[in-house]
């Protein structure tokens, strides 16, 4: 019976509990102990696969959560702020010679023509 809960990767607390009503959980223990005497190896990658299975469950959980985030509805996204659109005379008034560097900077006398010409 214990070889079963072996197979289905339960911990040893899930195995006393799941024969606490037909066996004395001590009996359980003892069995359980004289089994990790005679085993040990064995025992040791139990162990290491009891984590990974724990991990994996961690890890299905946390995917349900992301995709239930993921496909409720747009609600949040309708709720979120926005930012006023700027008064035109906040607006930045620019200079129209900076205007033109920027616009043409194959231009040689350009700010932006000479650092890239001097990075080069």
């Amino acid at each position: 019976m214990i070889e079963r809960c072996l197979l289905m990767y339960m911990s040893r607390e899930e195995v006393v509990s799941t024969f606490r009503n037909c066996l004395d959980p001590y009996l359980v223990d003892l069995v359980w102990d004289t089994l990790e005497e005679q085993n040990p190896h064995f025992f040791l990658a139990y162990e290491m696969r009891l984590r990974i299975r724990q991990q994996i469950v961690a890890f299905n959980e946390l995917l349900d959560k992301a995709e239930n985030i993921h496909t409720k509805p747009a609600s949040f996204a309708e709720k979120r702020m926005t930012l006023p659109p700027v008064p035109q005379e906040l607006w930045i008034q620019q200079d129209p010679a900076v205007m033109k560097d920027i616009e043409d900077p194959e231009d040689q006398n350009s700010p932006v023509a000479k650092s890239s010409s001097s990075s080069q």
